[in-house]
C-alpha cells in the first residue's frame, strides 16, 4: 500500500500506531472465515487487517466516498490481487441516491463528510448506497463484525441497516461517537447510543471518552469508540 506521511491517518497507519484498542477488537472477534464490513473505509487500514484475518475463506464489503481514499484502497486491493475484497466508491445512508461530500485538502487529516466544517473544503458528489438494499449482503451469512466511522452520518448508516440488524445478521459493531459531526447531523451522542439499543444491540467494549477536544471557532468536543454485541 502506499501512503501519504503528509497526512495524519496514513501516518498513523504506516507506523504501526492506529488506534490499538480498536485494533485488538477486531483481532480479538473476526476469525478465519469471517464476513466483516467497513463502513468509511478510509484508506483502508481496518479493510486490510480484517482480510489478514479472515483470510481467501472469508470476505470484506469495504465502502468509501472519498475518490482520495478510495483510490488508495483500491490499488492496494488490486495490486494485491485479493478477490474476496469487495471495494464500492459509494457513502453509506439511509437509501439509495447521491450525496455532496465535503473533502479537505490533500495534506489536512482527511476526514471527508457530508456536513461542512471548514469553507476551504471542496464539494463532490457521490453515490449513496443503504446496506438493506445491498445486493450481495441480502444472500451471505450473518455477518460477524462491521466498523462504522463517518463522521456524523452514523444514525443514517444504522437506519438503512434497519432490517439487517433487527434480523440479527449482524454480531458486533465498532462505531465512533463524535459529538461534534453529531451535532453537525442534528442529534447527540445520546441518540445514537438509543439507536443502537433500539435495533437490539448492547455495549460489549468501549475506550474512554476523549474530553473537550478542539474544534473550530473555539468549540470542543468530546469522542469515543465503542463495540457492540447483539443480542439476538
Amino acid at each position: 500500500m502506499y501512503l501519504n506521511l503528509k497526512e495524519g491517518i496514513q501516518k498513523a497507519m504506516a507506523s504501526n500506531s492506529y488506534e490499538p484498542a480498536e485494533t485488538n477488537w477486531v483481532k480479538k472477534h473476526l476469525l478465519r472465515g469471517g464476513i466483516f464490513i467497513d463502513v468509511g473505509a478510509s484508506f483502508g487500514y481496518y479493510t486490510t487487517l480484517a482480510r489478514s484475518l479472515v483470510g481467501e475463506e472469508g470476505k470484506v464489503f469495504s465502502f468509501e466516498p472519498s475518490p482520495v481514499a478510495y483510490a488508495t484502497l483500491k490499488d492496494a486491493v488490486d495490486r494485491s490481487n485479493l478477490a474476496n475484497v469487495i471495494v464500492t466508491n459509494a457513502a453509506v445512508g439511509r437509501k439509495k441516491g447521491e450525496l455532496i461530500l465535503y473533502l479537505p485538502p490533500a495534506d489536512e487529516l482527511h476526514s471527508p463528510s457530508a456536513f461542512k466544517s471548514h469553507s476551504h473544503h471542496r464539494p463532490v458528489t457521490v453515490p449513496l448506497i443503504a446496506l438493506d438494499d445491498f445486493e450481495p449482503l441480502l444472500h451471505c451469512p450473518p455477518i460477524d463484525m462491521m466498523k462504522i466511522d463517518v463522521e456524523g452520518s452514523e444514525p443514517d448508516v444504522l437506519e438503512g441497516m434497519r432490517g439487517l440488524a433487527t434480523g440479527g445478521k449482524i454480531k458486533r459493531v465498532i462505531c465512533e461517537f463524535n459529538s461534534w459531526w453529531l451535532k453537525a447531523n442534528h442529534t447527540k451522542v445520546e441518540d445514537l447510543f438509543a439507536l443502537f439499543k433500539e435495533l437490539g444491540f448492547e455495549i460489549e467494549e468501549e475506550t474512554e471518552w476523549k474530553r473537550n477536544l478542539p474544534a473550530i471557532k473555539g468549540e470542543t468536543f468530546d469522542m469515543q469508540d465503542v463495540l457492540f454485541r447483539h443480542k439476538g
